[in-house]
């Protein structure tokens, strides 16, 4: 259910940050684990899914920033 934290209570919103802190996991996002081989699916939302990157050449242009600090970096990609 999206946004479910909105319709928590104070002390039901309390109880939940206590045990991602205690989980040492990050405040405002599910928990992502580094792990040392594999493959990565990168994707991302926004709050509310509002739009932040417009218009479409500047996504493009984001998109070709971020792969070539990948490569850059060294980083296998598959497409």
């Amino acid at each position: 259910m999206p946004y479910e934290y909105r319709r928590l209570t104070p002390a039901e919103r309390e109880e939940v940050v206590r045990q991602r802190r205690q989980r040492g996991y990050p405040l405002h996002s599910p928990p992502h684990p580094f792990r040392e081989s594999g493959a990565y699916l990168i994707t991302a939302a926004t709050y509310e899914h509002a739009p932040i990157v417009a218009p479409e050449a500047r996504r493009s242009e984001f998109e070709g920033q971020l792969l070539g600090a990948l490569q850059a970096a060294g980083v296998e990609m598959v497409g």
